[in-house]
């Protein structure tokens, strides 16, 4: 039974791998480390078309990656994530994020997780990584380039 079930994942990761080569934005968005085939193919198939979304602020929100807002008068208050948003794009930015922070090619990434994850703790810092991710991978997509650090 199980090896019945490792034939069939096997041929659905090979139908994945093809749709993967047609699509010129999947094969911009592997060009970031820690995204490959079925992160690349799940961000595209959540966010759709780009155009969509006026800025990568717009489109962070979108994956819920953005601090929810209580505002009364003058007073301001941020608070968690908000959690009306697209969960399945939300959980690929940070799980690619975990392996970019990991990497030695995305040495900005790594630094900024660093000293953010020492003031306010791992699971802040990294999704404070995924939006940034989510900003390049806006920016990628808009401008239809590849990912590169300075």
């Amino acid at each position: 039974m199980l090896e019945h079930y490792n034939f069939e994942i096997g041929k659905i990761d090979e139908r994945l791998a093809e749709i993967a080569m047609k699509d010129d934005r999947v094969q911009l968005l592997k060009t970031i480390p820690g995204i490959g085939n079925i992160i690349a193919l799940t961000i595209i198939s959540e966010i759709g078309e780009i155009n969509r979304f006026e800025s990568s602020q717009k489109l962070s929100s979108y994956a819920g990656l953005v601090p929810g807002i209580r505002q009364s008068g003058n007073t301001l208050k941020f608070g968690r994530l908000i959690k009306q948003s697209s969960k399945n794009l939300k959980t690929c930015l940070v799980e690619a994020s975990w392996v970019l922070v990991r990497t030695k090619e995305a040495s900005k990434f790594k630094w900024f997780y660093g000293n953010l994850s020492k003031k306010k703790g791992k699971q802040k810092a990294i999704c404070a990584v995924a939006r940034k991710l989510c900003c390049v991978v806006y920016a990628m997509l808009k401008k239809n380039r590849e990912f590169m650090l300075l």
